[in-house]
């Protein structure tokens, strides 16, 4: 009898542990290798915004977004009436696949009267997958803890019944995007990620830059506005841990820009010898040693481009120094 309670004991403990993943929040459902995340309360309010900015009107022309466009096709399909998930990553075989993840209403996905829709019910492993296919494209979906998810891979909505993002890092850098605004993007930093450099002529990649990246965006009919937050580890070789130990200034390039050029890059810094120290031990160039006085009063690096060129801006607190310090450098190119 006790060899039998015994043996009782041990499969109530490995049936406990064998139970399926309980999730509360949208970024559980985060697939493990999502490079890439769009956060928004309505996809039909994205849409119409994609639609009037001229911009983006010329970017959906290209091959690329059209085939985008295609595969997310099925998105269309859905009306939520709460925030929504699109995440974008690549399978064991390197294939792009697409998911959307939204809490489940009764009015979310209407396709009884669809045209050109049918689906069916894949049942097995006491779970169920319904397999839709609109317009000769598939998708699969399932709702799982009163959440909606759906994929362009069954693998990947089967997985969402067992796995629970743990992700720390993630989930700090979520927390931090607005939910009052157009769309927000979360975009991982690694080797397969869909983005290679923010920098002009890919001098810095993207997976050197940081870890995570959140940008929150307003699209009008006039302008896109990006307002975000990196974040890096410590332990990472990542370029945004060169300003480490220092703290931002007030950014002031911007005031100087001609209305001619292409665009310009500013960061700044309230301590250049941190930043220094930063950076040698980022790029480990010996050339980076050599002292300079140039920059002791520095708070701000900017970079004016216009088409292949480029000019340098530096914000000094010590103007007079600074010049002092440029005297050398200086070659006299033209008298007016």
């Amino acid at each position: 009898m006790r060899f039998f309670r015994f043996s009782l004991l041990l499969l109530f403990v490995f049936s406990c542990s064998q139970h399926r993943q309980n999730h509360s929040n949208l970024v559980d459902f985060i697939p493990e290798n999502t490079s890439i995340i769009l956060k928004t309360n309505s996809i039909e309010n994205l849409n119409n915004s994609i639609d009037n900015n001229g911009f983006l009107e010329n970017l959906s022309k290209t091959s690329v977004y059209k085939g985008l466009g295609e595969q997310l096709n099925a998105l269309s399909l859905l009306e939520p009436s709460k925030e929504v998930l699109i995440c974008f990553s690549k399978d064991s075989l390197n294939n792009f696949q697409y998911s959307a993840i939204t809490k489940y209403s009764k009015d979310l996905f209407l396709r009884d009267s669809l045209k050109n829709y049918t689906e069916e019910t894949l049942t097995y492993k006491k779970i169920s997958i319904i397999k839709s296919t609109y317009n000769k494209h598939t998708f699969y979906s399932a709702i799982i803890d009163s959440t909606f998810f759906a994929s362009s891979s069954k693998n990947l909505v089967e997985n969402a019944y067992n796995f629970n993002n743990t992700n720390v890092e993630l989930k700090k850098i979520y927390n931090t995007t607005n939910n009052d605004k157009t769309v927000s993007f979360i975009l991982k930093s690694d080797k397969d990620s869909f983005i290679k450099s923010f920098f002009p002529n890919g001098e810095l990649p993207f997976e050197t830059f940081t870890n995570y990246l959140a940008v929150d965006t307003d699209i009008n009919q006039n302008e896109i506005t990006f307002n975000g937050i990196t974040q890096a580890i410590d332990s990472t070789k990542s370029f945004i841990n060169v300003f480490k130990n220092t703290v931002p200034q007030e950014n002031q390039t911007q005031n100087i820009v001609p209305v001619t050029s292409d665009g310009f890059l500013s960061f700044t810094f309230n301590n250049y010898t941190n930043f220094h120290s930063n950076l040698v031990k980022f790029t480990q160039v010996d050339t980076l040693k050599t002292t300079s006085t140039l920059f002791d009063n520095i708070i701000e690096v900017g970079v004016i481009f216009n088409s292949s060129e480029s000019a340098i801006a530096l914000n000094s607190l010590d103007p007079t120094s600074t010049k002092e310090a440029l005297i050398s450098e200086q070659n006299l190119l033209d008298t007016y």
